[in-house]
């Protein structure tokens, strides 16, 4: 029998977290049993990862109207049962498809306060039948834009956990507090530099900051100088790597502590999600959606805490994870795979294809 397709489509060109859900979302598609295929642009990130994960890929080099025949030439020989759009421009191509369920991907914050946006997003989106964003944060958020355009369904990214995942290799010394992600001023590596500065020096126990991440719209000099100006040392007490590294899992589940101090953004919060599944507690800003990534035992926010506050709330995170078992740890990670993995997302989206009377080709 001939399996139905699941046709993802993609307009952003780089590796962002918009990208990585889209992903995430076609490899689930696979696992269901769909044929799936990707379209991006030529050469993009999502193309050329989801070759690497084996999907089958249809490259779309334009993605504006004038290039309504080609998708539709496309889109008549792929004849999908369901498409995934991750953006604008895609989502008012398939209002030309002839057949095919349309679900809409949105993964950024917008101000729904905005009547012509909300206008315009009804408009775009009358064909869509659910929207799909990955928390309850931004489904409140978008709730009233959706009128009319497809109503909002949750499903958390994805993550896969044979990159991300629990050992039990113990811990390292001295202890590590580790922020991972691009360096950029949003991210806010700046801010935080200076609360654990001041924590440090309170602690009776040997720590360090970890910072790694690729310079994006901060350089390391920068941060340096930042760290120097607070009273730590580079290379002893503050340690910057910036380059990717190849053994993510064992380098975060050694490490003591996760921080995501963003002061923006966070919409997507794969890091977070990321140590979690290593089975590491986060201590996060709670901007964006990272609230909404916590649950009982995985760590805590310090949104709305006043400098003071934040310092010492570090302390006791630090020190709660420093002396922490390994079970502790590793039912974090359990608890994390449950509800944050590519397997637990491939199973709610089943749940919903379920609901919509989609054909399920595992279950057919």
């Amino acid at each position: 029998m001939t399996k139905p397709v699941a046709w993802h489509l993609c307009s952003n060109r780089w590796n962002s977290a918009i990208t990585e859900y889209a992903l995430s979302l076609a490899r689930c598609t696979s696992q269901l049993g769909f044929r799936t295929v990707m379209s991006g642009l030529p050469n993009s990130a999502a193309n050329r990862r989801a070759e690497g994960y084996h999907l089958e890929v249809a490259p779309l080099s334009d993605f504006s109207l004038l290039g309504l025949p080609k998708f539709l030439s496309l889109a008549s020989r792929l004849r999908p049962e369901l498409v995934f759009v991750s953006g604008g421009p895609e989502t008012v191509l398939t209002r030309f498809m002839a057949s095919g369920k349309v679900m809409r991907f949105r993964g950024q914050a917008v101000d729904p306060k905005r009547t012509a946006l909300s206008l315009r997003h009804r408009l775009a989106h009358g064909h869509v039948i659910h929207t799909l964003v990955p928390s309850p944060s931004l489904a409140r958020q978008l709730d009233p834009l959706t009128k009319g355009g497809g109503g909002i369904r949750v499903l958390e990214l994805g993550i896969d956990d044979q990159k991300f995942f629990y050992t039990s290799k113990p811990r390292r010394q001295p202890f590590e507090v580790v922020i991972l992600g691009r360096l950029d001023p949003v991210k806010g590596h700046e801010p935080f530099i200076a609360t654990f500065a001041a924590a440090q020096k309170k602690l009776s126990i040997p720590i360090k900051l970890h910072v790694v991440g690729e310079p994006a719209n901060i350089s390391v000099a920068h941060l340096e100088q930042v760290a120097k100006d607070n009273g730590l040392k580079v290379g002893e007490d503050i340690t910057f790597t910036a380059e990717r590294l190849s053994n993510l899992a064992e380098f975060l589940s050694t490490s003591t502590l996760g921080v995501i101090p963003s002061l923006d953004s966070e919409v997507i919060c794969r890091v977070t999600q990321e140590f979690l599944l290593c089975g590491v507690p986060v201590l996060v800003s709670g901007v964006g959606s990272l609230g909404d990534c916590l649950y009982d035992g995985a760590g805590k926010s310090f949104a709305g805490l006043s400098d003071k506050a934040r310092v010492k709330q570090l302390i006791e995170a630090i020190e709660q994870a420093a002396s922490e078992p390994e079970e502790d740890r590793q039912f974090r990670a359990e608890k994390a795979k449950a509800r944050f993995s590519l397997e637990a997302m491939a199973q709610n989206l089943r749940a919903l294809l379920n609901e919509l009377n989609v054909v399920n080709p595992t279950e057919a």
